[in-house]
């Protein structure tokens, strides 16, 4: 006896444990704790293969032992319950009569609890779960009295943190049907930090478009790394140009970029417009540099819902924006080697002609460079191992403004 009283305040103690434990909030969660007691009554029509049938009742007493936890989730809750079977059997073959049975049960719960997402001050009040045991008849109007196997499933709601109402399947030893109760719940709440599911799903969809804009970004504008901020745009000023990638394996690939400056600030911060149409399809992005050309925002239109995002690092967790690096007097002086006048597709321009190359790494890049063109590049190539790219202007453009109302 003193052995059982000495379990008994071991396992209370365990209890009051694993409550301090899960006190953390999770952000995915459930209605229940640990020890949490939960009291339910259900009542339905059953029958059997024999054409048995009956009313039932259902009383029973269920104790929440364990919840799993992963970091910052934790919708699943384990425990054990007990069940009585009281029944009156009302079918054509059993006639009336009564029944008695007790059955032993492990019980599983998943819940929807923090979750936000429509509807979800509905989901998170709901709750499946998923009982599975033994019992014994000690009295049954079919004559069957024995052990047998039990499982309920369905699920509770809860009209109010201690009361719900519940939807079962229960099978007691082949007797079967649907019931509807309610339920009583002793224990504290469990403590969420409710996260917007659907917001972190299309976080993680747009950032698709911050690495696709970031692929065409450095390519286009700043082949190897290196803008000429020596020769500024002007605001409304624009460039177009023609790309041209190809790969190790003779695959091309051509594309238009627009560039423009819209507006510039005082403390040094411009926004920009930059145009992508890549086998017919045009991709628009306006973002915010600052003075070291550091991306800040990034704005754009998902094609998919035509909604208008915006990712900015002090709100986007996750957000990287790499700055790039101005090439300097002493680099210029050092790259160049000559002076040519080219033809592209804008004109004829006077360039300087830069030469960037590593022939053991195997890479090159080459720039074209005109004092009276925005931006200063007229022509660039680049090539290493597996691929070369080339970049030709084919326009100036004047009088460009905001697709996207971004100031």
């Amino acid at each position: 006896m003193k052995k059982i009283i000495l379990l008994l305040i071991l396992l209370f103690f365990s209890g009051l444990f694993l409550w301090a434990e899960e006190a953390e909030p999770v952000w995915w969660g459930s209605n229940y704790m640990p020890w949490n007691l939960n009291i339910p009554v259900t009542i339905d029509y059953e029958g059997d293969s024999f054409g048995n049938g009956g009313l039932a009742l259902y009383p029973g007493a269920e104790m929440i032992l364990f919840k799993p936890r992963f970091k910052d989730i934790s919708p699943l809750d384990i425990g054990a319950a007990v069940r009585t079977r009281l029944a009156l059997g009302v079918g054509s073959e059993s006639g009336f009569g009564a029944a008695l049975g007790f059955g032993i049960l492990a019980t599983a719960h998943f819940g929807f609890k923090g979750i936000e997402i429509p509807l979800s001050e509905y989901l998170e009040k709901l709750d499946y779960f998923l009982e599975m045991g033994f019992c014994f008849d000690l009295a049954k109007y079919d004559s069957r009295i024995g052990f047998g196997f039990t499982l309920n499933s369905g699920f509770n709601y809860f009209l109010k943190p201690n009361f719900l109402l519940s939807l079962t399947y229960t099978n007691w030893r082949g007797f079967s049907g649907a019931s509807v109760g309610i339920g009583f719940k002793f224990g504290p709440e469990q403590e969420v930090d409710s996260r917007d599911l659907v917001g972190e799903v299309k976080k993680l969809y747009y950032t698709t478009y911050l690495a696709q804009f970031y692929s065409f970004y450095w390519l286009s504008f700043y082949t190897g790394g290196i803008h000429f901020s020596d020769l500024p745009y002007s605001p409304g000023s624009g460039t177009k140009w023609e790309i041209t990638a190809k790969d190790s394996k003779g695959g091309r690939e051509n594309y238009l970029v627009e560039r423009a400056l819209l507006r510039s600030y005082p403390d040094g911060t411009q926004w920009w417009k930059a145009v992508f149409t890549l086998d017919g399809e045009r991709f628009l992005y306006e973002f915010l540099l600052d003075r070291d050309s550091t991306l800040l925002k990034l704005r754009f239109k998902a094609r998919e819902t035509g909604e208008l995002v915006e990712f900015d690092p002090k709100t986007q967790a996750g957000w990287q924006a790499v700055p790039t690096d101005p090439v300097t007097k002493e680099e210029y002086s050092r790259w160049k080697v000559g002076s040519e006048r080219v033809r592209v597709k804008a004109g004829s321009f006077q360039t300087d002609h830069l030469l960037l190359e590593n022939k053991a790494e195997q890479y090159s890049y080459e720039w074209w460079i005109a004092q009276e063109v925005p931006g200063g590049l007229v022509e660039f190539h680049h090539q290493d191992r597996d691929s070369e790219y080339t970049g030709e202007l084919i326009e100036i453009t004047r009088g460009n403004t905001t697709e996207l109302s971004s100031f």
